[in-house]
């Protein structure tokens, strides 16, 4: 196990740090990836596929929905990271917030469509 961890860090590092692009956030989450993994190894089932793949999955999981605000706070939707692109045609003109969370930080950010 600590072997595979070793192999695979660097890889699933640029992948958790590729979908918030902060530092601390994807050490974060790759940590609870690598926890995960420890605690559900039994559920690895390599007929669905190899076990890089699986922690793979784990990892961008944490990433899945990220919630978008507007100014008063309320959630307007939620988008998923798992396509690396964000979907934003049917927001109207206005000034949206997102946040990213791992069980140790929260990151956000505004944008303006």
């Amino acid at each position: 196990m600590i072997i595979c961890m070793i192999i695979f860090f660097s890889k699933l590092y640029g992948i958790a740090l590729h979908i918030p692009q902060k530092q601390d956030i994807a050490e974060d989450e790759l940590q609870e990836t690598f926890i995960k993994v420890y605690k559900h190894i039994d559920k690895f089932d390599e007929s669905r596929g190899i076990f890089f793949t699986w922690m793979l999955n784990i990892c961008r999981n944490g990433f899945k929905n990220i919630p978008i605000f507007d100014v008063s706070g309320r959630t307007i939707k939620s988008i998923s990271t798992l396509n690396n692109s964000v979907d934003i045609s049917d927001l109207t003109s206005g000034k949206y917030f997102i946040e990213l969370k791992s069980s140790q930080y929260t990151y956000n950010s505004s944008f303006v469509k």
